[in-house]
């Protein structure tokens, strides 16, 4: 594609980015408004090749957008592993969560998936410096 025409679409992938950061904030002040308790979350993707899907860019983009949004989350967030992230969040709802970082990803080849970690049945060693 033209110069021109990538440019627009980073922008566009740009945009799309800070709106779901900005509605992953929404999401949170709302919860943290109704005084609910963090909640761990263990977020894992895939984000497989196969060509640039029009609007999203390629595996590396939409990869990188998802950890962008991700990363915006700054003392809430881990990452624990390759296309594993720990995240404390008070949003009391995964499907919530999903929704909002599915956004950059093209469902048809890539994966998601966002599971509460629940404390009567979870178990670690060592600090994950996480507050």
């Amino acid at each position: 594609m033209g110069d021109r025409v990538d440019k627009l679409l980073a922008a566009g992938r740009e945009k799309r980015v800070d709106e779901c950061i900005q509605a992953l904030q929404r999401a949170e002040a709302a919860a943290v408004s109704k005084k609910l308790s963090l909640l761990t979350y263990q977020i894992n993707y895939r984000v497989k090749g196969g060509g640039t899907t029009f609007g999203k860019g390629n595996a590396n983009q939409r990869r990188d957008d998802l950890v962008a949004i991700l990363r915006s989350l700054r003392e809430r967030e881990h990452h624990a592993a390759t296309s594993t992230w720990i995240v404390r969040l008070r949003i009391p709802e995964a499907e919530t969560i999903i929704e909002i970082l599915s956004k950059p990803l093209e469902l048809e080849t890539d994966y998601l998936r966002v599971a509460q970690i629940v404390p009567e049945n979870s178990r670690h060693r060592g600090d994950a410096e996480l507050q």
